[in-house]
């Protein structure tokens, strides 16, 4: 069974495999509307430690991360999804869900990390070439 809506030209739906669809997926993110701001750091290392996979739920192949993996390095991404009961009818308690756009904070982060450490490899490479033409 899916739930469908089509109004003009925006559409989304919910499918029976708890599969959701829309043309755009809107976050709150007002400054204005959050409270103890803080830099995510040591961004890489923490990118470094997860792994994406793929894998099977629902009969269906996907791929992403595993939050049990990202509740490690970034617990504020986790959510507790409540109990959920798995194809072969196991109830799982206290099953965990991902918020994707702390995982993408994580990366953004992770880039702007790697770019200071190009910048300053370049500085060294472009005055080691210096000195080498000297």
């Amino acid at each position: 069974m899916s739930y469908i809506s089509a109004v003009g030209y925006a559409t989304w739906f919910f499918r029976h495999d708890g599969t959701a669809v829309g043309t755009s997926w809107i976050s709150t993110s007002d400054s204005r509307l959050k409270d103890d701001k803080k830099e995510i750091t040591g961004a890489i290392s923490k990118i470094l430690s997860l792994t994406g996979m793929t894998y099977v739920i629902q009969s269906t192949r996907r791929a992403g991360l595993i939050a049990q993996d990202v509740e490690v390095v970034l617990p504020e991404a986790v959510v507790n999804a409540g109990t959920a009961t798995a194809i072969d009818g196991t109830t799982i308690e206290d099953s965990l869900a991902l918020d994707y756009n702390g995982v993408v904070a994580l990366l953004v982060n992770a880039v702007k990390e790697q770019q200071e450490i190009i910048y300053s490899l370049s500085v060294r490479v472009s005055a080691l070439e210096n000195v080498k033409s000297s």
